[in-house]
């Protein structure tokens, strides 16, 4: 049994309304880990193509040493040797994860064109609860905003029916204090933030924000930066999409950091000026949220003998007339399933000068797949002999994991020695096998 790592990759087709911005340049983002089956590893990515927010994969494929994509594990290259991208379409949908962050500050609770645009807002927002299909542990967590903390009032937590996520939003209200988009990522004190909740989600389901605002960030007196660049960086992480909206806004100021954070992370910006437009912007998001296609990078990783190391991890994604893209990670094997090992049926064997010149000892592959290639005796002067290794095929004899070999023992010394003992060490191509 081959040792692969496996890399999935979320895919999807966004279609938008005619003022979102396209996608300008790729994407590749690693979503998450999952080591449960090592040493098959799975690491969730998102791959676009960088022209108008194409997906790099299409199901059903299956592309060994794939040209766009580079591959180290511990500084050895797995390209030409094992790496393979392959996509499949499964039945039913992915699990997907969305922080509905929006703007409360007293902006979105003004009169505009006859009402607010907070009643638009509550409207547009049931049908977007609405579209989103809560199967296979779907969730949404509803992220009001206004100042540098979120009132307990209006936080709920994470909704897995559309019940109860259009019952959360009913608290939605006008909060206190200026228009801080730091406070719902990453900075509201009390953990009230995009970064905190998502924290409890598996590493490997698909994380959404999707992102709506009327202002621009406030930093009146230079103090309060938008923290633009770790927010990416973070959200990068994580492998966490950013979907952003500007709502008829006085926002401008903001607009290119928004702009930028979709980007580098995989989703969409756009700015809407109408009812009908922001919800045909938040329909064309949950329909893409609906993908059920899967992509994954695949490759041998390696066991060890006798301590579990972590593993450094760097895969670049290249695509012409751009820069790469290099993501790394590090993760450490789970000790059970790292360690290569085979077992013997006898911790011992023994000869003895009445006729018990022939003993067998079997060996079976527990952990890993292994080439059996030679033998080793201490002190061994002609004393012994396995005469299975006078035909060994040239690559030894493979033990695949869960398989087993017997081998005969022969003492041929004559006359036999006095009592002693002897270490037998079998020569594998993984670990020595005493």
């Amino acid at each position: 049994m081959s040792k692969q790592i496996l890399i999935i990759i979320a895919s999807f087709f966004l279609l938008l309304p005619t003022n979102s911005q396209s996608q300008e340049k790729p994407v590749f983002n690693i979503t998450g880990l999952e080591t449960a089956k090592f040493p098959l590893v799975k690491s969730y990515i998102i791959a676009k193509n960088g022209r108008q927010n194409q997906d790099y994969y299409s199901a059903p494929l299956n592309l060994p040493n794939p040209p766009d994509f580079d591959l180290f594990e511990n500084g050895v290259s797995k390209d030409e040797t094992s790496l393979v991208l392959k996509c499949e379409d499964i039945e039913g949908l992915l699990p997907v994860h969305i922080a509905l962050v929006v703007d409360a500050s007293q902006s979105m609770f003004e009169p505009w064109k006859g009402e607010t645009r907070a009643d638009v807002l509550e409207r547009a927002v049931e049908e977007f609860i609405d579209s989103v299909k809560f199967v296979n542990g779907t969730s949404m967590h509803i992220v009001p905003f206004a100042g540098n903390q979120t009132e307990a009032r209006v936080w709920r937590d994470w909704n897995f029916t559309a019940e109860d996520a259009k019952e959360d939003f009913l608290v939605y209200d006008r909060l206190t204090g200026r228009t801080d988009f730091n406070t719902p990522m990453f900075e509201e004190p009390s953990g009230k933030h995009v970064l905190e909740i998502f924290k409890s989600k598996p590493a490997f389901d698909r994380k959404v924000v999707v992102f709506l605002t009327d202002g621009a960030h406030d930093n009146p007196n230079g103090n309060n930066p938008f923290e633009r660049e770790k927010i990416i960086e973070d959200l990068q992480s994580r492998g966490i999409e950013f979907y952003s909206v500007t709502f008829d806004p006085d926002a401008f100021d903001s607009v290119n950091d928004l702009k930028d954070i979709s980007q580098a992370t995989g989703g969409v910006y756009t700015n809407v000026n109408s009812e009908k437009e922001l919800r045909d912007y938040w329909r064309a998001i949950t329909d893409d949220l609906k993908s059920n296609t899967v992509c994954w990078l695949e490759w041998e990783s390696n066991l060890e003998c006798d301590v579990v190391t972590d593993r450094n991890v760097e895969v670049t994604f290249t695509r012409p007339t751009y820069e790469p893209i290099q993501r790394s990670y590090s993760y450490t094997p789970p000790a059970e399933k790292a360690i290569a090992r085979v077992s013997r049926d006898k911790d011992a064997i023994f000869f003895d000068n009445n006729g018990a010149v022939t003993q067998n000892i079997t060996l079976t592959a527990e952990v890993g797949d292994f080439k059996i290639t030679g033998f080793n005796i201490t002190n061994n002067d002609n004393d012994f002999e396995i005469p299975e290794f006078d035909n060994m095929p040239v690559d030894g004899f493979v033990l695949d994991e869960g398989d087993s070999k017997t081998f005969a023992v022969n003492y041929i010394k004559d006359p036999s020695d006095a009592p002693k003992d002897f270490d037998l060490v079998f020569e594998t191509d993984l670990c020595p096998v005493e």
